[in-house]
Order: C-alpha cells, then sequence, then structure tokens
C-alpha cells in the first residue's frame, strides 16, 4: 500500500487542478482547497520523497514565492473589472496560485519534521507515560475556568486592551455608503485596506492567547499592549494553512439550507453549530503546535504536538468539547435572536457579547491546553530518565 501512496496523491491533485479549470464555481472553491492538501500530503508518501523535497528548500520556497507574486499580480490587474461583472471564477483562479505557492514553499519544512518525527519514532525507546483519567480532565478544564475568575486582573490586564479594539475595529463599517463610494473610486486601496484590516482584526484575540500562555508558563505579567510579532506570525501562517478546515465549517451552513429546503432556520442553524463544534473538537489536538509557538518551544513539530496531546487519550476530546460546547450554544442562541440582524443596537450588543464569548473562551482553552502541554512535558521528561 506504501508503493501506491505517491501515485495516489499524484492522481488526486491532477484530478482537483482539473476540477479548478472545468468545473462550476461551486465545486472550483472545495477543488482549490483540496489541491492544497493534496501537495501537502506529497511527503507524508515516503521517506525518499520527503528527503528529496526538503533538500530543495530554496528552489521550492522561490516557486512559491513565484506562484504568490503572479497572484498579486492577477488580483492587482482584475481589480477594475471585478466590481462589475459576476466573476468569483476570476476571482477564485486568480487566488488559487497564491494557494499553491503557500503549499508548496511548506512542503520543504513538513518535509523536514516528518524526518525528524521518523528518526524519534525509530530512535525512542523510552517509556510512554500512561494516559491522563477522564476525571483527571474534567479537572483540568474546570480549573481552567477557576483559573480565569481567580486571576481575573491578569486577565483584564493581558486581553483587555486587545478585546477593546477587537470591539472597537467593526465601527469603522457604520458608513456603508462611504465605505462604498471609496470603494468604487479606489478599488485597489479599498481592497488593501479591507485585507489589512481582516488581518488585524483576527490577530488580535491570537495576541491575547499568546500572551496568556507565556503568563500560564512564566507567571509574569507582559507590557501593555506588546505584540509578540514572531510568536503571532507563526500562528498567523499556520492558521491560514488550516483555512481548509475554516472554510468547511462555514460552508456547513448553506449545505444543509440547500439539502433540506423546507427545515425551519433554528434547527439548520443547530445543526450547522454543532458540525462546527465537532469538526474543532476533531482538529483540536493541533492546536499543541499554537501553544509551543507561543511558549517559544524549539520543537515546534506537529508530531510532538501530537504526542503531547495524546497523553491524555480520549479525555483531551472530551475537554475541549466542553470548552467550546458553551459558545456555540450562545452562538446559535444570538443567531436565532431578530434584534441581532442588520446594524441596530441589539446587533452590536449580539457582537459585543459574541466577542466577549471568543476571547473568554480562547483564554480557557489557552489555559487548558498549555496546562497539560507543561504536564506533558514534564512527564515526558521523567520518563525519559534513568
Amino acid at each position: 500500500m506504501k508503493t501506491l501512496a505517491l501515485p495516489f496523491v499524484v492522481v488526486c491533485l491532477l484530478a482537483s487542478i482539473a476540477a479548478v479549470l472545468l468545473l462550476p464555481t461551486g465545486v472550483q472553491v472545495w477543488a482549490m482547497a483540496s489541491s492544497m492538501v493534496c501537495i501537502l500530503l506529497i511527503p507524508s508518501t515516503s521517506r525518499p520523497v520527503s528527503t528529496a523535497l526538503a533538500a530543495r528548500l530554496r528552489l521550492l520556497v522561490g516557486l512559491g514565492i513565484g506562484l504568490g507574486a503572479l497572484s498579486v499580480a492577477l488580483i492587482v490587474g482584475g481589480v477594475q473589472f471585478w466590481p462589475n461583472h459576476d466573476s468569483e471564477r476570476v476571482v477564485g483562479l486568480s487566488v488559487w496560485p497564491m494557494l499553491l505557492g503557500v503549499a508548496i514553499g511548506y512542503t520543504p519544512f513538513l518535509s523536514r519534521n516528518l524526518n525528524r518525527a521518523r528518526a524519534d519514532i525509530e530512535a525512542s525507546s523510552a517509556a510512554t507515560p500512561a494516559p491522563v483519567p477522564l476525571a483527571r480532565v474534567r479537572g483540568e478544564v474546570a480549573a481552567a475556568f477557576h483559573l480565569l475568575l481567580d486571576e481575573r486582573g491578569a486577565v483584564g490586564w493581558i486581553a483587555g486592551p486587545w478585546f477593546l479594539i477587537f470591539c472597537a475595529l467593526p465601527l469603522a463599517f457604520l458608513d456603508v455608503g462611504l465605505l462604498t463610494r471609496f470603494s468604487h473610486q479606489y478599488p485597489l486601496v479599498a481592497l488593501l485596506l479591507l485585507i489589512l484590516f481582516l488581518i488585524a482584526w483576527g490577530a488580535l484575540p491570537l495576541i491575547a492567547s499568546i500572551q496568556w500562555a507565556r503568563h500560564i508558563a512564566a507567571g509574569q505579567r507582559p507590557k501593555l499592549f506588546e505584540v509578540p510579532v514572531g510568536p503571532l506570525w507563526g500562528f498567523l501562517w499556520r492558521l491560514f494553512l488550516a483555512g481548509v478546515v475554516l472554510r468547511m465549517i462555514g460552508a456547513a451552513e448553506p449545505w444543509l439550507q440547500s439539502q433540506l429546503p423546507g427545515a425551519p432556520a433554528w434547527m439548520v442553524s443547530g445543526l450547522s453549530g454543532l458540525f462546527s463544534l465537532l469538526v474543532l473538537v476533531a482538529v483540536s489536538p493541533w492546536a499543541m503546535v499554537l501553544v509551543a509557538v507561543a511558549l517559544g518551544s524549539e520543537d515546534r513539530s506537529t508530531h510532538s504536538a501530537l504526542r503531547a496531546a495524546s497523553g491524555t487519550g480520549s479525555g483531551f476530546y472530551l475537554g475541549m468539547l466542553l470548552i467550546l460546547a458553551p459558545i456555540t450554544l450562545l452562538w446559535w442562541l444570538v443567531g436565532l435572536a431578530p434584534a441581532a440582524q442588520g446594524q441596530g443596537l441589539g446587533a452590536w450588543l449580539g457582537y459585543f457579547v459574541s466577542a466577549l464569548a471568543v476571547f473568554l473562551t480562547l483564554i480557557v482553552a489557552t489555559t487548558y491546553l498549555t496546562r497539560l502541554y507543561l504536564n506533558r512535558l514534564a512527564a515526558t521528561g521523567a520518563a525519559a530518565t534513568p
């Protein structure tokens, strides 16, 4: 079966490329995501393949940068065309080279991590610590919530400023008419400003999470408005690569609406929220990589992060389910409120409540993951000590 892995991935990659070029727009988005995933799967097919890719780091990174530059040129060249035409397909094809470039540029680094992980597995003879009992995992979740209350002063100092900015940024969209006129007069500038806005808006909760993880590990408060540039960049590009999962979550509700045309809105929204919750819980072990990045760990490989999460067994998923379920329920209830629609006071209140829930959930999840990560490192070190 291993000998067929590479041909199978290559065939899937060619099929996804053909789908992007030939099939309708609705399928095109999924095909672009599939082509990106196929490229990232190539190093895992065999050790010789990953070794060859790791040895060609400069070539592959250069190719990735070139594809990114091509994508930017296509976007800049077509920005005058998009506002006046129904051109989702043109937009997708313009962004697609950038997605391929990111995947290709990351492939040699992924190959290095895979080779290191394979070597660790072969060389490791230390006893693996026993999985953490479920009762202890529930205790870790309870401790994370208790720490949120017990250190509310530190939470306010670390996360408060970023939360306030997070709430204030959408005020820029109060005058929709002005924004519409500006985007028609200066489409390229409007596009660049929108991209910068989305990056800044998404980075604010990540900054709070990084600083809180460091506070848990070192017990020291950071300076007010201190931005951890290195870890933040590590978060952003990893989450960009995880866009396939985010796209899957975002497309759940429209797909359910098409499959259940007569279902009430509350049921479709609830099923979509449940699907999103299950997907996030399923991929949550990869969040250990972000903990390693936040703490500045030298070993930031996916293999080490998954080993840290696997030490708790199925209890890890239970803990993440207990943490993420409340905000999923809250979002469902806020979405059902008629006043939460539009731009009225109710909508802004709903946004404020949702933003507060995001930051608090992120703080609790970061506490839970960081404590498990540090405990796992300590247990692994003790097990390896003769």
